[in-house]
């Protein structure tokens, strides 16, 4: 197995096509990428030659396939949206579903929130923090969330620095600034 200290950042950017392949992949049929898998392991990956995975002891057979194990697939819920959807209940189909034109059936709203960004302002600047933050209280607004304070504190940290403390600490400032509003 391998430990990973807790509050542990990654520092490093993830380049865009990386990003791009990564969403692509969490977006495939499950067919898919079960192959896209076992075709990685074997042609892209190359377990068995890589240093990095002889350095640290681990070895994967690839020649077993995958691993066979007892399941069964489950009826999907039938999910039950709020007034003002176009569409009152759904049923999944393979695993996903979208939200247009749908509302949460009992919304919750959100009263007090702050936005902690970990990277420089130099890479996520005021500008494109507060645009994120216009998209998610659009996104709110369109399935229904009510957004009281809709422009949040928006802090900078350290990404090397007490992740524990300074999320706290961001947390204690806009329930401040949430009572001096009202």
């Amino acid at each position: 197995y391998c430990y990973v200290p807790a509050g542990q950042i990654m520092k490093k950017q993830v380049p865009p096509e990386k990003t791009k392949d990564m969403v692509e992949f969490s977006t495939m049929k499950p067919v898919d990428r079960f192959r896209s898998i076992g075709e990685g392991l074997s042609t892209v990956l190359q377990y068995g030659q890589s240093e990095y995975v002889r350095n640290f002891g681990m070895s994967v057979d690839t020649a077993a396939g995958p691993l066979p194990i007892s399941a069964r697939v489950l009826a999907p819920p039938t999910l039950k949206y709020g007034s003002g959807s176009r569409q009152p209940t759904i049923t999944p189909r393979d695993g996903s579903w979208n939200m247009i034109d749908k509302k949460f059936y009992k919304p919750e709203g959100i009263r007090t929130w702050v936005v902690v960004s970990f990277e420089t302002q130099r890479r996520f600047n005021p500008d494109a923090a507060r645009e994120m933050v216009d998209g998610l209280v659009k996104a709110f607004d369109s399935v229904g969330m009510p957004v009281r304070d809709k422009k949040p504190l928006i802090k900078w940290e350290n990404a090397q620095g007490n992740i524990g403390n300074q999320l706290t600490n961001a947390g204690s400032e806009a329930a401040k600034k949430a009572a001096s509003e009202g």
